[in-house]
């Protein structure tokens, strides 16, 4: 990111390397998942953002640089600054001005016309793809986004043994293939389960939903105030009993992931179910 001098470490060229900041002197410099950087490089790219200057790791020489920064990140910075997940004095320096990018379970009119351009893109052949699969496609939540959606063509458009791709053609495996149990059948089996549920149990799984889309971990403290703002009492204490029980009945999972959670696609299913 800012570079080295020559001989700054075990390894490093004797040339010694401009960072990007250099290299990207008097124009434009993208970074992603600006989210994830290290609290180190954090305060680096303050003093960029802040003075116009880059250190090199082993230098001495101040080397001024003229950098437009355009970030972009999945993650809610605003929430994350509180807990000292990210720097506040960096977030309002990168925030000058932002475009919302809609996640695709928010454009679900763009999915049909993003299926038909895909495929046509990928294929090697007049592909096609059956009415009733586009339709589940475009229900479907994709929680990964358009990169999803096309790995998921791609898979299917390669095991397929004919020119058209249907239902048949969803690899075993992959956990959208539970999200096409058709819905008749869900309802049948489980409209007493969905009935039981409290308003409690549905705003504390939509809660904990809404923060692993927002890239915070679900802690109980987090849940608890979280399910409070939407008027529900809900303390760390039963938050933690609540998530135990969530795990119990197959809603929730527990990952080895940083998060430590994630909701099945039984929980989607309760979710959406109270949707409708």
């Amino acid at each position: 990111m800012f570079g080295y001098e020559p001989g700054a470490f075990t390894g490093a060229s004797r040339e010694g390397k401009a960072g990007l900041f250099e290299q990207a002197d008097g124009g434009t410099l993208f970074l992603d998942e600006i989210g994830d950087i290290s609290p180190r490089i954090q305060r680096g790219l303050l003093r960029v953002l802040q003075e116009g200057e880059v250190l090199r790791i082993g230098g001495n020489h101040i080397r001024r640089v003229d950098v437009r920064i355009i970030a972009a990140t999945n993650r809610n910075l605003t929430k994350m600054a509180p807990d000292n997940l990210f720097r506040e004095d960096l977030l309002y320096r990168i925030k000058q001005g932002y475009i919302r990018m809609p996640s695709l379970r928010e454009r679900k009119d763009d999915i049909p016309i993003l299926i038909d351009h895909l495929i046509h893109r990928e294929s090697f052949s007049e592909t096609k793809i059956t009415p009733a699969l586009k339709s589940k496609l475009t229900d479907y939540i994709w929680p990964g986004n358009i990169r999803e959606l096309k790995n998921i063509l791609i898979c299917m458009m390669a095991i397929s043994s004919s020119d058209t791709i249907s239902l048949k053609d969803v690899p075993d495996g992959m956990f959208i293939l539970d999200f096409f149990e058709p819905e008749n059948q869900y309802e049948m089996e489980d409209r007493s389960k969905q009935s039981a549920v409290s308003e409690k149990e549905i705003t504390a799984l939509e809660s904990i939903e809404s923060l692993l889309s927002d890239g915070l971990i679900p802690t109980r403290q987090r849940l608890s105030e979280f399910c409070t703002r939407k008027g529900i009492n809900l303390t760390p204490a039963q938050a933690r009993r609540i998530i135990e029980d969530f795990k119990q009945k197959g809603w929730c999972s527990k990952e080895k992931n940083r998060y430590g959670l994630s909701i099945t696609v039984e929980g989607r299913q309760i979710i959406r179910s109270t949707r409708r």
